[in-house]
């Protein structure tokens, strides 16, 4: 009897040996990772997942190309196109020669797409020495741009790779629109385009009516008087007359009128003008001095010099 019983205990501990070694020896899968984007560029994008039990590294696979091993819980694909569509799966893999683990299955596509290239800023414009004939534009750098285009009213497109450029012979008193935009470098041209336009309408200054000259009679005699005046700062001639007759235009700082009647009222007009193709300035307005002949001249008067004028300078 004790023999019979000490044999099944012996056949019972076999069995349950065999059953213990038959369960080491189917291995478990590992689960797969679950993998999260983190941030998308315009080239490139990075992802993250939790370490998964039991897995010493990671196969990832990008738009079923070649698998990348990856030992931590990121990873960053690059050399992709701007604003691409793409797909991602992984798997888990296990040690190797592991009596325990096995690599797990590919997890489902995980889709995702990069960035579009970035616009450049605009040019923030502004504008300065607003004349007649012209004015400045000017604006601040802007990032990762190596030249700036502009044009105006639409025409043709100048370059350059300063931050203002100045437009003259311009008609006064008419507005211009001015368009200036970004370009980026050529290094930049992955992930960055030319900006949009900035635009700026400027209406430039009518002329500047130049002073009124300030008459004074410099000499009154019986038949011819003298008018003067300081010269007026651009003026180029000076339009005179007597009584509102024809003007005469002279370039001295003073007119002489002859011929004239003793004791008689006459009226002097004079206005400045400025040089011929200035458009930054205008006529002046006219300035009226009125006087009256003395008597008429004795002999010695006659005989006197005429007052010595010296023409001033009139710029």
């Amino acid at each position: 009897m004790n023999r019979v019983c000490q044999a099944t205990l012996l056949a019972l501990a076999a069995l349950l040996t065999a059953v213990s070694c038959e369960k080491k020896v189917q291995p478990e899968k590992l689960a797969a990772p679950s993998p999260v984007l983190a941030t998308a560029g315009i080239n490139n994008a990075t992802f993250i997942w939790e370490n998964v039990k039991g897995a010493v590294s990671y196969l990832v696979v990008v738009d079923e190309g070649e698998p990348i091993s990856v030992k931590g819980i990121s990873v960053t694909i690059g050399k992709m196109n701007p604003a691409s569509e793409h797909t991602l799966k992984m798997k888990s893999l296990a040690p190797e020669g592991s009596s325990e683990w096995l690599d797990s299955d590919f997890s489902a596509p995980l889709r995702f797409s990069t960035e579009g290239k970035k616009k450049l800023s605009m040019p923030d414009l502004s504008v300065s020495g607003i004349l007649p004939s012209g004015f400045t534009i000017s604006w601040g750098a802007v990032r990762n741009a190596a030249k700036y285009v502009y044009k105006i009213n639409d025409g043709a497109e100048t370059q350059t790779t300063e931050t203002r450029f100045t437009l003259d012979n311009l008609i006064n008193s008419t507005p211009y629109t001015v368009k200036v935009k970004a370009v980026p470098s050529e290094k930049m041209t992955e992930v960055a385009t030319e900006s949009l336009w900035a635009e700026l309408v400027v209406t430039t200054t009518g002329p500047a009516a130049l002073d009124a000259p300030a008459l004074r009679a410099e000499s009154i005699l019986g038949v011819e008087i003298t008018i003067a005046w300081e010269a007026v700062h651009h003026a180029a001639a000076y339009l005179c007359s007597l009584n509102d007759g024809a003007p005469v235009s002279v370039t001295s700082t003073f007119v002489k009128f002859e011929g004239l009647q003793p004791l008689t009222p006459y009226t002097v007009k004079v206005y400045a003008k400025p040089a011929e193709g200035d458009v930054n300035y205008s006529d002046s307005s006219v300035s009226t001095i009125s006087v009256t002949t003395r008597e008429a001249p004795s002999d010695d008067d006659k005989k006197g010099e005429l007052p010595n004028f010296e023409e001033k300078p009139i710029f």
